[in-house]
Formats: C-alpha cells, structure tokens, sequence
C-alpha cells in the first residue's frame, strides 16, 4: 500500500489546484475525522471554522458532508480566526476542531488545521 504523507508542521496545505484541495480530498479528511474519534472512543463531534478564502466554503461542504454521512455532528463556526476556533473547540466539548485555512500562504492556497479537545494543535506524529 502506497501511504503519501499528508500532514506538515502545521496541517495540510496546498494550491486550490493541488490533490489535497480538491472536493474529493475533503471528504476524505470528513472519513478519517470520523475513524479517527471512533478509533479513540471519542463521539465525533466537529467544530468547523474557516478564513475568508474563496475555496473555503467548499472545502466546508466536502468535510461536512462526509462527516454527517458517517454519522458525525458538525458545528460551523463560519468565519473565525483560527485563535477564536481553539476556544469554541474546547468550549463546546467538541472531539476536534477543524480550521480551513492556509494561514499567512497566498489567496491562491488553502489548507486544513486540525485542533484536540482542548483546543490544542495536533502534531505531525
């Protein structure tokens, strides 16, 4: 089985053109959020806030759609620095905390940060 690594230093990035950025590859993100809080006996309850850029919506809907369809609870948060989505992930008792955003990268970038319980970055590892 060929396993591409995905994750950086600080989430997933890449150009709106790029593989990571495409419908389909947010809907795998909903997937593995949802096997991810299964596989810790977490309910998979998400938290889901994005920045301004144009494909952030969309990206929105493919994890969302994923995640409702394999039976996660979605909270979106909509516009939302991604300091404000750490405190609402640990205020509403959410399993974890997904900011789509690409932080300081250009307009044409995008990309999925993802936050613990306690509102917490995760790690590479």
């Amino acid at each position: 089985m060929n396993m591409k690594k995905y994750f950086g230093t600080d989430g997933i990035r890449g150009h709106i053109k790029d593989e990571v950025m495409s419908f389909e590859f947010g809907e795998k993100i909903g997937r593995a959020i949802v096997k991810y809080c299964r596989s810790c006996s977490l309910k998979p309850k998400i938290v889901i806030a994005r920045d301004t850029r144009i494909t952030g919506k969309k990206l929105e809907k493919a994890v969302t759609d994923s995640l409702l369809g394999g039976g996660g609870e979605v909270i979106s948060a909509e516009i939302l620095p991604t300091p404000g989505l750490a405190f609402l992930t640990r205020e509403l008792k959410c399993s974890l905390g997904l900011m789509i955003s690409a932080s300081h990268n250009p307009a044409d970038y995008n990309g999925y940060k993802f936050f613990t319980a306690k509102g917490e970055k995760f790690s590479e590892r």
